[in-house]
């Protein structure tokens, strides 16, 4: 929950013989309020107070007619004098029973509300009066008074300070679930955090209005989302605004030179450019990284910001930053992501399609799985616009669409999964190329059975692939298909059937001389083994595992210590997989949710205890 809901919730937890005062600080332009937030908390007391608590609590209090007008007499005080008066009122209030006094965003109180607080909890002994005041990281530039009044209140013996970070994923679904009244699917949960940054605010006016079923969020932020994410962002002055519509087509944290470049393009000097954002710092609308690159506090707003342009103006201002990126030198570090993303933006179909080959690749050097997919998914959708020469051969669109097939499953995106390999599947021949079908129809019942929710899927598919396969006995994809038939076996409960086609897989394997197929069929044989043979089980697991390492298979990796493991807790040794569980995780780095995203699928139930 965020700051404000957070207190209400103490608040409400106090129980009747406790009394809160609760004033609010608000954002002026250049107008101030003295006093506002702790005048506001007075008038509302005073609203609800009989007579006989006001007249008891501002007896002799009269010069405060200066601050409250409807209180009492109006009169004319200095504001240094109406500090022990108001304190003197509140500890009359505590007096009658606890009080809590509650200054909601601080950052926006005025210098006097600042100092009767300050003037309050100098005085704080053993009365029955507490003090809780909100206030943002943002809005609080350079200057701003509170800096050196939360310096001096620190100093106080009884003064506390508690900082709210961002909320895990894990409270972002339970909030979600509690706005919504029901349970949603972990992909939305995903989605809305990845867009509120785990801001709790963010969260509930994302999801306001949702039902919960849906599958992903719509593409535009709602309407109530914009207006408060824009709130800051209008009080910039016109040409800072025009320095963060940049910064945003940009997508991401953006180093000061690049940014340069690119603003002196569209008007705007590198001296201008610095204090536009020191202007957008100081408002709370941009932060820098650790790099010291200018970035959105909330991200989502430079999603609304490029929502905003006109197609025109966003393909002008992507087409400056390739300009300025391509003269960036071939090192520079997300140089191909950028290249990509600004000449998709900018409508240069070939140029996007090459710069997101090479991103790709960039990602799967670092086992970068969700950013591979993403630039994989792209390359694909656009095949049919792009240039020939460029796009290359028929072949060459299979192979594209099977890589991209297998990095979306990694990332656990199986549904892009499986229409990706379907549609290699319309290019490719049976007859002419009967072992690239036999691979592709065993990536796609893998793809769709991780993506189903029930333990079960039709065995069809898989043994096609076998049967494709049958001219070629001794071929690694016969050994894959035979160790896919096996897993699906094991699934459907068929365990002598399964044992039987793992050993044949085995076999087929060595014959192949595949390091690739031996350890995809030593892992299926370690998984499908029954209950009385977890030493044969681990004895298999570990060769896959030496194997994966070997040719460099993640998948394999994973899903061998995965079966390792097993029987070792089978087998009553669950302390020793560790390490080299450890060391599986790192190698797995980068992929989203591996628990689904390796063939064979991730078992539903465990068949070892």
């Amino acid at each position: 929950m965020g700051k404000t809901h957070l207190v209400r919730k103490t608040c409400e937890g106090l129980g009747d013989g406790t009394q809160v005062l609760w004033g609010s600080s608000v954002h002026f332009g250049e107008a101030t309020v003295p006093f506002g937030p702790v005048a506001g908390a007075l008038q509302a007391w005073h609203a609800q107070a009989d007579e006989e608590s006001r007249m008891d609590v501002l007896s002799g209090a009269g010069d405060l007619g200066t601050l409250l007008p409807g209180l009492t007499e109006a009169r004319t005080t200095e504001p240094g004098q109406l500090l022990p008066l108001i304190d003197t009122v509140l500890h009359r209030l505590a007096d009658r029973a606890p009080t809590v006094l509650v200054i909601d965003d601080l950052q926006w109180a005025d210098t006097a509300s600042l100092d009767v607080l300050a003037y309050l909890i100098t005085g704080f002994r053993r009365q029955r009066l507490a003090l809780l005041a909100t206030c943002r990281d943002e809005h609080r530039g350079d200057g701003h008074p509170l800096h050196g009044w939360l310096a001096d209140m620190r100093r106080m013996p009884l003064f506390t300070e508690a900082h709210l970070d961002r909320i895990s994923l894990a409270a972002t679904e339970t909030q979600i679930d509690a706005l919504l009244g029901r349970v949603v699917d972990i992909d939305l949960a995903i989605q809305v955090y990845e867009r509120s940054g785990g801001n709790p605010y963010l969260t509930e006016l994302l999801v306001r209005g949702l039902s919960g079923t849906e599958a992903e969020l719509a593409a535009t932020a709602p309407a109530a989302l914009k207006d408060a994410l824009l709130a800051s962002w209008h009080g910039l002055s016109t040409m800072t605004r025009q320095v963060t519509r940049l910064l945003a087509v940009g997508g991401r944290p953006t180093e000061l030179a690049v940014l340069a470049d690119v603003a002196s393009e569209h008007s705007i000097s590198p001296a201008l450019l610095y204090s536009c954002l020191t202007e957008a710092r100081d408002h709370g609308v941009l932060q820098a990284d650790g790099e010291s690159r200018s970035w959105f506090r909330h991200p989502l707003l430079a999603d609304v910001l490029n929502d905003e342009l006109p197609p025109g103006q966003a393909a002008r201002i992507a087409a400056t930053y390739v300009r300025v990126l391509e003269a960036r030198p071939v090192t520079a570090p997300g140089r191909a992501a950028d290249l990509a993303s600004h000449n998709h933006r900018a409508g240069r179909i070939d140029e996007t399609y090459r710069w997101s080959l090479a991103a790709a690749d960039d990602a799967a050097v670092l086992r970068a799985a969700a950013v591979e997919a993403i630039h994989l998914e792209r390359a694909c959708s656009l095949w049919d616009k792009v240039s020939p020469d460029v796009r290359g051969s028929a072949a060459g669109h299979v192979d594209l669409l099977r890589r991209a097939s297998s990095v979306c499953g990694r990332a656990g995106r199986l549904d892009t999964a499986v229409t990706l390999v379907e549609h290699a599947l319309e290019l490719v021949d049976p007859d002419s190329e009967p072992l690239l079908t036999s691979t592709l129809l065993l990536a796609c019942w893998d793809a769709k059975y991780r993506s189903s929710t029930t333990d079960k899927a039709p065995l069809d598919e898989l043994v096609e692939a076998v049967h494709l396969t049958a001219a070629y006995p001794d071929a690694a994809e016969r050994a894959l298909a035979l160790a896919g038939v096996a897993t699906g076996e094991k699934w459907e409960g068929l365990q002598d059937e399964a044992v039987a086609h793992a050993e044949e897989a085995v076999r087929v394997a060595r014959k192949s001389g595949s390091e690739l197929a031996l350890a995809g069929a030593l892992s299926t044989r370690a998984f499908v083994r029954p209950l009385d043979s977890a030493h044969d089980a681990l004895a298999d697991a570990q060769d896959a595992m030496r194997l994966a390492r070997s040719c460099g298979s993640t998948d394999w990796l994973e899903k061998a210590a995965r079966w390792q493991w097993i029987a070792l807790r089978h087998l009553g040794r669950t302390e020793k997989p560790r390490p080299r569980r450890k060391r599986c995780s790192k190698k797995c780095s980068g992929r989203a949710r591996c628990g689904r995203i390796s063939w064979p699928p991730t078992p539903r139930r465990d068949f070892f205890g």
